[in-house]
């Protein structure tokens, strides 16, 4: 329990402070600030401190020992993993999609019509956001896109959810649960409720990918390829290559979801057994 509190502190503590940065950058340099250079480097700054540092001294102050060693990344995983790894987070796209479709389609009852519109206004301006950074036709936005809206994130979420949480709730708990509950906490914290479902269990594979190899290196290339799937789509629909409204049927999605599984058992079968031994 003094663990958890100190964590929390942590990562309390750098909120508050990335908080009062980005504040007095408001007041002081508005114009600056709400320019697209200014965006991008409030996404590095906010998403690198909030999760990667605070993450990287939660795990150095409490556990005092190694980082690069308690989550993994000294870790080799062969080349078939490597395939089935990037396989799986290509595989898994179309149920995604599937199940993200249907998770925005959701309606409130009339008793909640007002937590609705809160929420998908709050969708709406993380979309607004997302296509400042995606609607251009440079080539070298889409680079500077892919290593800021998906390596980065890939990198340091994989960092404190997988790395730091999720390790630590398979301490107290079994894997199942830790997995789960630490796929819950991803997708909240993301506070976009119209992608919560899709998101989650997107969580709970990149969990079963880390419990399964050890190695935090098989969650980040599962993320940085799901994000980046997503910063090309975007693109490619903003210059009108793809249609920005895509249907995935739902034979479609049931095959993605079980060769997903599939994947997935195989990453078992070929990691688990020595890994879990340890």
């Amino acid at each position: 329990m003094k663990k958890l509190f100190i964590g929390f502190g942590i990562v309390a503590g750098i909120g508050v402070a990335v908080s009062i940065i980005m504040a007095i950058l408001l007041l002081t340099c508005r114009e600056a600030y709400f320019s697209i250079a200014g965006q991008y480097i409030s996404q590095v700054l906010s998403s690198v401190a909030l999760f990667g540092l605070s993450a990287w001294i939660g795990i150095k102050v409490i556990e005092k020992d190694s980082v690069v060693n308690l989550i993994g990344l000294n870790k080799k995983m062969n080349t078939r993993t490597w395939l089935m790894l990037v396989g799986l987070a290509l595989v898994e796209l179309p149920a995604v999609s599937f199940i993200e479709e249907w998770n925005k389609n959701i309606e409130f009852p009339q008793a909640f019509a007002g937590v609705e519109v809160w929420l998908r206004m709050m969708e709406s301006q993380a979309t607004a956001l997302m296509e400042m950074f995606i609607n251009s036709d440079s080539f070298l936005r889409l680079i500077l896109n892919i290593v800021v809206l998906a390596a980065i994130p890939a990198m340091v979420e994989e960092l404190m959810f997988r790395g730091w949480i999720q390790r630590n709730f398979c301490k107290i708990t079994n894997h199942h649960t830790a997995i789960w509950v630490t796929a819950l906490i991803f997708s909240a914290i993301h506070m976009q409720f119209y992608g919560f479902i899709p998101r989650m269990l997107l969580g709970a594979v990149l969990g079963y990918a880390y419990f399964y190899t050890r190695s935090l290196w098989s969650s980040i290339i599962i993320h940085f390829v799901n994000n980046t799937m997503a910063v090309i789509g975007g693109w490619l629909v903003y210059k009108g290559v793809l249609e920005e409204e895509m249907h995935v049927q739902s034979s479609i999605a049931i095959a993605s979801l079980a060769i997903s599984i599939t994947i997935i058992y195989y990453v078992y079968k070929y990691n688990c057994k020595e890994n879990i031994e340890k």
